[in-house]
């Protein structure tokens, strides 16, 4: 068949065949719409072959727009991550407020009327020292009637050395501030409610000069001791006279705190000559300084704390004595002994340049260790001095470490025994028990057993040290029960 023959064929189809083609390829590119009340549905399973990112960016060309390159988008990425670093770091903000102030608990360890019994007699350590001191009084008209601060144990023959040995109190002086307060302390540790509330009663009404709404503002130290104990009880108590007043001593406290010239009392202070003077020029040197100082060991950072813990506006006081307490300590391994408001420095010690307080120096140590501020070699130098001499001197050169006066600070001694407990360091509770054994009334003196004396006072006894001592031994005990048939 020629071409012309099958050209001639395809011009024969029938026209029903032609137009049924036609009429499917419209069909094709024109798909018939759905009938009412129905939707048209893509089918189940559409395969995509483009990926998410793909699909955008074909959408985007198809809007004809110009769009960069990889390397400009990367670099574009770089710009908005710096511009967004520098707005994050240059967009104002609030003020900061100061950090948080965390009132850490101080827990006193219970005592018990029938602890500490003597190995040859009946009556218990704290029995005999209220008979001693003259507390075993059961009265309700005054707790502090039968108070002595000393007492003396005598023959009851005074020409007769065989006679028993008694202790009598000496003539009774005046009840001071810091013998109460410790007096309270021993309620507390007690844990009688009823006793506690009638003591601290009498306090504020016997020490109301310097405990009292009209007290002078030179008492600041005093009220900080009196709300030590006021916070201690009310861990235990929750009782709604006890915190009246310390919210009353915190509104009188809070405006002499706000300005530090108000804390400051006037001293003299020594200095040391210096060497280069010439001889005309010593002539018109001052040899001593009038200065108004804030002593550090009465800021008591505990107490501070707590009141920050009831009143927000305390927070940057604690906050700011907290950061002077922490960088007073000199090289020596003393504390600074006062801080100079007016110049913003620090007083090495009292009176002469080189003199350190030991008492003072624990004390401090102390208020750092309860508000978790204290080193871990606080202590260092505290225990070369006892290893050396078996005590504590009253005060210390701060440059060879030799002793400044020839007196024994028994109080001292105490007091390092209470920073080993708080900071639970075995090595210096060994020292100060070494220590307070040389001065404890053994077994050949059954009236005094377990008393402590002074150095060259084996015969007077003195309040504050052997009931400071009766609570250590309580705090102690309470860290190791097994300790207690040794007492």
């Amino acid at each position: 068949m020629t071409q012309q023959d099958k050209e001639q064929g395809k011009s024969d189809q029938l026209p029903a065949d032609r137009y049924q083609a036609e009429d499917q390829d419209t069909l094709d590119k024109y798909p018939i719409p759905p009938m009412p009340g129905q939707e048209m549905r893509k089918p189940l399973l559409e395969k995509v072959d483009q990926h998410f990112g793909e699909v955008f960016l074909d959408r985007l060309r198809s809007h004809h727009w110009h769009l960069p390159g990889k390397r400009a988008l990367l670099l574009i990425l770089v710009i908005l991550c710096l511009l967004l670093g520098l707005a994050y770091y240059f967009w104002p903000r609030p003020p900061e407020g100061p950090s948080p102030v965390t009132w850490d608990l101080l827990a006193v360890p219970p005592l018990q009327k029938s602890s500490y019994q003597v190995l040859s007699g009946e009556a218990g350590l704290l029995d005999r020292l209220n008979q001693a001191f003259r507390l075993d009084a059961d009265s309700d008209a005054s707790l502090f009637a039968q108070y002595a601060d000393q007492s003396l144990l005598l023959h009851a023959d005074p020409d007769d050395p065989a006679s028993a040995l008694l202790f009598q109190a000496k003539p009774q002086a005046e009840l001071s501030l810091e013998d109460a307060l410790l007096q309270l302390e021993l309620i507390l540790a007690q844990r009688d409610r009823k006793a506690y509330g009638m003591a601290q009663k009498q306090i504020s009404q016997f020490f109301a000069s310097q405990l009292g709404p009209d007290a002078a503002s030179s008492y600041w130290p005093a009220k900080l001791s009196y709300l030590r104990q006021l916070f201690l009880a009310s861990q235990y108590w929750t009782e709604d006279a006890l915190f009246a007043e310390i919210d009353r001593l915190s509104k009188e406290l809070l405006p002499l705190f706000a300005d530090d010239l108000d804390l400051a009392h006037r001293e003299d202070f020594e200095e040391v000559m210096p060497t280069v003077l010439s001889s005309n020029e010593k002539e018109t040197y001052q040899a001593e300084r009038d200065l108004q100082v804030v002593r550090l060991d009465q800021v008591d950072l505990w107490v501070l704390q707590a009141l920050a813990m009831r009143d927000p506006a305390w927070e940057k006081i604690a906050d700011k004595w907290q950061d002077i307490a922490r960088k007073s300590r000199l090289d020596s391994g003393f504390y600074a002994y006062a801080w100079d408001p007016g110049t913003q420095s620090y007083i090495p010690s009292a009176g002469s340049t080189f003199q350190a307080n030991t008492l003072a120096s624990l004390t401090q140590i102390r208020f750092l260790l309860e508000v978790g501020e204290g080193r871990p070699d606080d202590l260092l130098l505290f225990n070369q001095l006892l290893m050396s001499s078996g005590q504590f001197y009253e005060s210390y050169n701060q440059i060879n470490l030799t002793p400044t006066v020839d007196q024994v600070s028994l109080p001292a001694l105490l007091a390092y025994k209470r920073l080993s407990l708080l900071s639970g360091q075995s090595l210096g509770l060994d020292l100060a028990n070494q220590s307070l054994k040389l001065l404890t009334r053994g077994d050949s003196i059954p009236a005094g057993q377990g008393f402590l004396y002074r150095p060259g006072q084996a015969d007077t006894y003195y309040f504050q040290d052997n009931y400071r001592n009766l609570l250590l031994t309580a705090w102690e005990l309470s860290l190791d029960p097994s300790l207690e048939a040794s007492h």
